[in-house]
């Protein structure tokens, strides 16, 4: 599964999960076998709500 943000390229990334060489669209791997802290995926969605806000 892929959770992916259309303007992720905008975004900060300190935890280094964020992928993708597209021209706006980053995006995070999801698998069962690779545990994907919750902070990060929260840090994320964050920051996409701020950018719709904005």
């Amino acid at each position: 599964m892929t959770l992916a943000f259309t303007h992720g390229v905008d975004f900060d990334d300190p935890h280094g999960l964020l992928e993708g060489v597209g021209k706006n669209t980053r995006h995070v791997k999801l698998k069962p076998s690779r545990e994907v802290p919750r902070a990060a995926i929260g840090d994320y969605i964050r920051q996409a709500a701020d950018r719709d806000r904005a």
